[in-house]
C-alpha cells in the first residue's frame, strides 16, 4: 500500500513539473496576433482599360454547386491556371470592412452544394461605383464576369482578385 501512494505522489509531481515548465511566459508561439504580421494588400487596377472582352474562358454558372466549388477552390491553389483568364460567376455579394486599414473588400461568396463550406473571392467593378448606392444588397445572388489577375506582394503573399466589368 505504501509503495502504491509512493508512486501516486512521483507521478503527480512529475505531471506537475511538465505542466509547470509547459507554461513559460518566454516561450515562443507561433500563433498569429497583430505584430506577427500586418498584410499590405496591393494596389488593385481595372485590367480592361475601357475594352469588354467578349469571349468567357469559365463559365461557372452553367456547372452544378459541385463542380463550382471545386473550380473555385482550385482557382485559390494554382491561380496561375486562370490569371488573364475571362469568367462568370454565380455567388452572393458580401462586403467585408477591414478596421485596421479602413477599406471595404468587396466579394463574391459561392457555397458548396450543400451550404456548408464556402469560397469566396474579391472583385473590384470597373468604372465609376460608389458603395451602397451603385452596389447590390448585401448576400443578394450576384453573376460577375470579369478577368482574374493573380499577383504577387513584395513579401511574397499570392493576391488574387477579380476585375469585374459586368455586374448583374
Amino acid at each position: 500500500m505504501n509503495k502504491i501512494i509512493h508512486v501516486k505522489i512521483i507521478f503527480s509531481v512529475l505531471i506537475f513539473s511538465v505542466m509547470i515548465l509547459s507554461c513559460s511566459k518566454n516561450r515562443k508561439s507561433d500563433s498569429f496576433n497583430d505584430e506577427t504580421y500586418v498584410f499590405e494588400r496591393p494596389k488593385l487596377s481595372s485590367t480592361t482599360e475601357g475594352e469588354i472582352p467578349t469571349n468567357i474562358d469559365f463559365d461557372l454558372t452553367k456547372i452544378s454547386a459541385t463542380m463550382i466549388y471545386a473550380e473555385i477552390f482550385n482557382m485559390m491553389i494554382d491561380p496561375n491556371t486562370y490569371n488573364n483568364k475571362i469568367i462568370k460567376v454565380k455567388g452572393f455579394f458580401q462586403v467585408f470592412h477591414d478596421d485596421y486599414s479602413n477599406e471595404d473588400f468587396y466579394t463574391i461568396i459561392i457555397p458548396d452544394a450543400t451550404a456548408c463550406c464556402q469560397q469566396g473571392i474579391e472583385f473590384i467593378w470597373e468604372g465609376e461605383h460608389t458603395f451602397p448606392d451603385d452596389y447590390p444588397e448585401q448576400e443578394s445572388e450576384i453573376t460577375i464576369t470579369g478577368k482574374y489577375i493573380s499577383l504577387e506582394t513584395a513579401d511574397g503573399v499570392s493576391y488574387s482578385y477579380m476585375s469585374v466589368f459586368n455586374l448583374e
